[in-house]
């Protein structure tokens, strides 16, 4: 295989990748913002084109997967899971019906 040279497109991919990730996982912004910014800063860049860019919109998992974040930060910012946890969960009788 021959080696190819690390361009600065592939170097900044990689960068924000990883800054997308971290942003992710530390819950810095909304998930849909995260991407949805990087995304832009690729088009502002000049690594994709707006045809490339909403290209990706037409992938029918791409697109599964964006409504997801948006329904799981609906529901976790709802407090809906928070309210389930209270009403049906009770340690004690779990603890008692157990043992």
């Amino acid at each position: 295989m021959d080696d190819v040279p690390l361009t600065w497109e592939m170097a900044f991919v990689s960068l924000m990748d990883i800054d997308m990730l971290v942003g992710l996982l530390l819950e810095v912004a909304r998930p849909d913002m995260i991407i949805f910014a990087v995304l832009i800063i690729f088009l502002i860049t000049g690594i994709l084109t707006a045809e490339e860019a909403v290209q990706g919109f037409s992938n029918q998992g791409m697109l599964t997967i964006a409504l997801l974040f948006i329904v799981a930060g609906a529901v976790q910012n709802s407090g809906l899971i928070d309210q389930l946890r209270d009403t049906h969960y009770d340690p004690v009788n779990i603890y008692l019906n157990y043992s």
